[in-house]
């Protein structure tokens, strides 16, 4: 297959549905001979963060000479950045080839009589595939929903499991309280391997400490309170935690902060299979970039995109705007998917007066931006609705001044409009 039948066979296997649990990715990985378990992982979950949280590792091990394969989804401006070598994404001829032996092991697998993998499970397995080629030292495997039924967790032992925060978010599939779904992404704890998390909320970090003494895993919590001479400037964050020194995210927020303690964590307790120097801990964190996570695509005005999309992302993304941005007025662009608490997220990042454009992002689950204009009218915020992103995004350049910020959010799927929109402004 080229790339475009790969799209194709991927866009197809839709019709195919899913079974739930892992039989399927279990005889699809049989087929291409289990390279997943000769792969050195480190397997990510949580609601919010976790993109981030596998981002900072990848860009220390990196800085530290380690070939890195990373596999991360939802992609934001590319469909190959899911799938990265040391933060550069596959090629679509590769990706091709990879798409091209996971679909003949697919062939087989109908042809014994078993369902057909799903869409994710098809990716999984190519990730893997394409890292054991690749010879990849280390493997960082973002889980995609959930944790204890993904595809990702057919990984038997990895170096550690990470969880960044875990919060409320895909209620319909994980559970509608805070320890249901903990206890759905504590799933990826494995027995005797070690678990690393962020701080999390009580009912979370009792779920995820109790599966931890079931499996006999060693658990280490990263804690706010090693967190010493926190500064906000420029977009930048820096601080120190524990003995590390002088750390500078480029990646705002207090949020940011909290991942890059998980990951602090993490490369301590790997330093024995995984050496990393200070430096190079310093460089790599200051050298992450992470795509839609704040942001910033331009200046005078400054303007920003963030994926927030639940009420976690957008209580800490409030946050950051409050610690970091207060001198700045604030112009918004919203587009948010139906099946998100969209009037939760509002009421968290709007108040009365606040200018809001409104769109609706070019997906089928997409929110009409009228439905949400009717919520924001009703809590005095001046909303627009605009047809398009660029519609929207001409609309706010025109309303401020160059000391001034715009900032889109609501959801990962239509910020690549935004930045294209932007660069189509000859701003």
């Amino acid at each position: 297959m080229n790339y475009q039948e790969s799209m194709e066979f991927l866009e197809e296997i839709k019709k195919y549905g899913s079974i739930l649990g892992l039989m399927s990715i279990q005889n699809l990985m049989s087929e291409l001979g289990n390279v997943q378990e000769q792969l050195p992982v480190i397997h990510v979950a949580g609601t919010n963060g976790k993109g981030s949280v596998c981002a900072m590792l990848s860009s220390v091990y990196q800085q530290a000479g380690y070939q890195v394969g990373r596999f991360c989804t939802p992609d934001v401006f590319s469909y190959e950045e899911e799938f990265l070598y040391n933060n550069t994404p596959i090629s679509r001829e590769r990706l091709a080839e990879i798409f091209t032996t996971v679909r003949n092991a697919c062939r087989r697998l109908i042809g014994k009589g078993c369902p057909h993998p799903t869409r994710f499970e098809v990716e999984t397995a190519a990730a893997w595939l394409w890292m054991w080629e690749e010879k990849i030292d280390l493997a960082i495997i973002e889980t995609g929903l959930g944790g204890e039924t993904d595809a990702t967790n057919l990984i038997t032992k990895p170096f550690v499991s990470v969880f960044s925060s875990i919060g409320m978010d895909h209620m319909q599939f994980l559970g509608n309280t805070l320890e249901k779904i903990a206890s759905v992404k504590a799933g990826i704890i494995k027995q005797g391997c070690p678990t690393v998390s962020s701080w999390q909320q009580e009912e979370a970090a009792d779920v995820i400490r109790c599966r931890a003494r079931q499996k006999n895993s060693q658990c280490i919590f990263a804690e706010e309170k090693w967190i010493r001479g926190l500064k906000f400037k420029n977009g930048m964050a820096s601080f120190s935690y524990k003995e590390h020194e002088d750390i500078k995210l480029p990646l705002a927020g207090g949020f940011q902060v909290q991942n890059a303690a998980c990951v602090l964590e993490t490369l301590d307790l790997l330093k024995e299979y995984f050496p990393v120097n200070e430096a190079q801990i310093v460089k790599g964190l200051k050298d992450c970039l992470w795509p839609g996570r704040l942001e910033k695509i331009g200046s005078r005005p400054d303007v920003y995109i963030d994926g927030a999309h639940n009420t976690d992302a957008a209580e800490k993304l409030k946050e950051t705007l409050e610690t970091c941005f207060t001198e700045k007025r604030i112009v918004y662009i919203m587009g948010v998917l139906k099946d998100k608490e969209y009037k939760a997220i509002s009421d968290i990042m709007f108040g009365p007066h606040d200018k809001v454009f409104l769109i609706k992002p070019e997906n089928q689950r997409g929110l009409a931006a009228f439905r949400l204009e009717k919520i924001l009218l009703e809590m005095q915020v001046e909303a627009v609705v605009k047809e398009h992103v660029k519609d929207a995004l001409e609309a706010a350049l025109q309303t401020v001044d160059s000391g001034d910020m715009i900032l889109a959010f609501g959801s990962l799927s239509y910020l690549k409009e935004v930045k294209d929109a932007y660069g189509l402004t000859g701003q």
